[in-house]
């Protein structure tokens, strides 16, 4: 399978980059291309599992890792709701990209990351002692603020079935 591949990239003139490409059995093992982790997704518990896409843990890692800079001590400075606006830009991209799939649990962690970031923001900001609901709840930065959920975004869309 992988000569044939050679061939048809060899008359397209695209090189194959040695250290990412392998063979593999698919569903068993599963591969990230392009952000998403393709491969087996569990069900509910005692249901089964099926083949599907789903955002790689390390897209989500980078996510949050771009929340926590946009979030960072040297925005202190920055009014509440240029913020916010900057964070749903993020959220909406991602939100947009990521639609395919098993995405709730990606979705769980960056609200989770999100919504602490904030919080941590917003108490720096108000120079008020941090803490888990010391001044700002859970649903402050989303109903206050206007912070974008993201499992909304997704509801409704017409999934393709295989």
């Amino acid at each position: 399978m992988l000569a044939a591949v050679e061939a048809i990239m060899t008359k397209l003139n695209l090189p194959i980059n040695d250290r990412k490409t392998r063979c593999l059995r698919c569903p068993e093992e599963p591969f990230e291309f392009l952000g998403y982790r393709l491969g087996r997704n569990d069900r509910k518990p005692g249901t089964g599992s099926y083949i599907a896409t789903r955002p790689s843990k390390a897209r989500v890692q980078s996510l949050c890792r771009n929340v926590s800079e946009q979030t960072a001590a040297k925005y202190g400075g920055m009014d509440t709701q240029e913020m916010v606006t900057r964070l749903n830009r993020m959220i909406i991209g991602r939100a947009n990209y990521y639609r395919l799939g098993q995405v709730s649990p990606a979705d769980g962690a960056i609200k989770a990351h999100t919504t602490k970031r904030l919080r941590r923001w917003l108490c720096r900001k108000n120079k008020v002692k941090y803490g888990k609901y010391v001044r700002f709840s859970d649903d402050k930065p989303w109903n206050t603020y206007g912070l974008k959920r993201l499992a909304p975004m997704t509801k409704g869309f017409a999934w393709a079935k295989s």
